[in-house]
């Protein structure tokens, strides 16, 4: 993608199933203590991204292989997370982390998890949260914040793509108002989001 997220991540998890309603009340209650301490039963992390690194341009992967690189603008660990540290992006700068493309979910069910605090009031369209997407195609998936284009999501709100325009959903509260949100898509084969 050519937009980014202009704020700050935390606990970005991603998981081989879709996580049930129970589930993700469970780790939103977690809250400080970390949402991954335990895992939910049976639900096979793929990736977790705590960000808790205090310098360097790599974001460890503490659940596979998948560490992260750092953009060398526009990307640091701060202090202040939800747990620990957590990824400060300026979008102004191009910041980013490249996971590789290595994140090929659909069209096998997944869940994907974040805690995002964003700038209040940001309306910049497509900010994205994590993606694998091709511009203009009805393919992969993504997270992100504000209108990705014309006719998918809205201003202020959360939105989660996963390969069909017709199923994308978007948070009906308002997520880019300078406290910490947790975001979650949840994408079951066949087609439900």
């Amino acid at each position: 993608g050519t937009s980014f997220l202009d704020g700050l991540m935390d606990e970005l998890a991603i998981y081989r199933r879709a996580l049930s309603d129970s589930e993700i009340k469970g780790i939103f209650q977690a809250g400080a203590a970390g949402k991954c301490a335990s895992s939910p039963s049976g639900s096979t992390i793929l990736a977790r991204w705590k960000f808790d690194e205090t310098s360097g341009p790599r974001a460890e992967d503490t659940a596979g292989p998948f560490d992260g690189v750092l953009s060398q603008q526009g990307a640091a660990f701060v202090s202040g997370g939800v747990t620990g540290n957590a990824l400060s992006l300026n979008k102004a700068s191009n910041g980013f982390v490249n996971v590789g493309d290595v994140l090929d979910l659909a069209p096998a069910s997944f869940s994907v998890v974040a805690w995002v605090k964003l700038n209040d009031s940001d309306l910049t369209p497509n900010s994205l949260v994590l993606s694998k997407h091709a511009s203009g195609y009805n393919n992969g998936y993504f997270l992100n914040v504000n209108k990705s284009n014309a006719f998918l999501g809205r201003d202020n709100q959360a939105l989660f793509f996963a390969g069909d325009a017709f199923t994308s959903l978007h948070s009906a509260s308002r997520v880019n108002d300078g406290n910490w949100h947790q975001l979650v898509g949840v994408y079951q084969a066949g087609g439900n989001t």
